[in-house]
């Protein structure tokens, strides 16, 4: 079985990556990096509100 990795929005927000003369465009990757973060608050929020429901129904 695998193992499940959780990332937070944290760990987007921390990662740091070496540069080099033929890395990624910065601007790109930081994009990507803030649409990833974006979505894990959103995913964060619903799961939350999702266990107080469950919670509510128990």
């Amino acid at each position: 079985m695998e193992e499940i990795i959780m990332l937070t929005p944290q760990d987007v927000r921390s990662v740091q990556f070496e540069k080099n003369l033929r890395g990624y465009r910065t601007e790109d990757v930081d994009h990507f990096l803030d649409k990833v973060e974006q979505q894990l608050e959103q995913d964060a929020e619903q799961m939350e509100a999702l266990r107080k429901q469950v919670a509510d129904l128990t």
